[in-house]
């Protein structure tokens, strides 16, 4: 079996929706990193959706934030998109399996409240934040009986699932220092998605959308933050930019 053949078989293993997603980010950040999109054709802009550009209510949520290719910015881009990505697949491959029109839904209710968001902050820009601690969220509390590794693949710390969105928010807090305390910090913007993803699972409970089997289980599942493989691809590229990981 050839390695291309390999790669195709795992993309297309991939649910519907989460392959989209996925493709999309990537292939965007690539446009803007290489010079043939430029970003202030995707961001939330209320005068140029004003004027017709529809598209910027969901192309201002989807993107990561790499502008250019420098190692930094990778192993940040790699981070939240796999951060996303990961959990954007939980929910559709695993908590909506064959509910295909409820995770719809919940993309929708999550992707209005980031615009509701992006139109009271009225500054020009991404949000993708707001999408992804949300799904992180939502994640976190239906699946509140599971628990993390901190350290990849050592099992010294463990902590509930219902702390992953208040450790991502740290994590990227400090990563991203001085911006995250800078008047245009994405630490508003990661706090309304939680906010949201509360809001949506609190919603979920009461109104009976999570399965039985899923409220009725007893052994929780232990998950890791990182996970070694990529713990190994973010060692890699700090000793190649000199021992810095952002």
């Amino acid at each position: 079996m050839s390695y291309g053949y390999r790669v195709q078989n795992e993309y297309t293993s991939f649910p519907f929706l989460t392959r989209i997603a996925g493709t999309y980010s990537f292939l965007i950040t690539c446009g803007i990193v290489f010079g043939k999109i430029s970003p202030n054709s995707l961001t939330y802009d209320e005068d140029a959706i004003a004027a017709g550009e529809w598209w910027r209510y969901l192309t201002a949520h989807l993107f990561f934030g790499m502008h250019q290719a420098r190692f930094g910015a990778i192993v940040r881009y790699i981070i939240v998109a796999i951060n996303f990505l990961r959990y954007f697949y939980y929910m559709e491959n695993y908590f909506f399996f064959r509910r295909k029109f409820q995770f719809v839904t919940m993309i929708v209710v999550f992707l209005g409240a980031a615009n509701a968001f992006a139109s009271f902050n009225a500054v020009v820009g991404f949000y993708g934040d707001v999408l992804r601690m949300a799904i992180i969220t939502a994640w976190s509390q239906i699946y509140y009986q599971d628990k993390f590794s901190v350290v990849a693949g050592l099992n010294l710390t463990r902590f509930n699932a219902t702390k992953l969105p208040f450790v991502w928010l740290a994590f990227f807090s400090f990563i991203d220092y001085p911006l995250s305390i800078a008047p245009i910090s994405p630490v508003p913007h990661m706090l309304f998605g939680i906010v949201v993803g509360y809001l949506y699972s609190f919603a979920a409970f009461r109104f009976g959308l999570v399965p039985q089997e899923l409220t009725r289980r007893r052994e929780p599942i232990i998950h890791e933050l990182i996970h070694p493989g990529e713990m190994f691809v973010y060692i890699v590229i700090s000793i190649l930019q000199g021992g810095k990981m952002v």
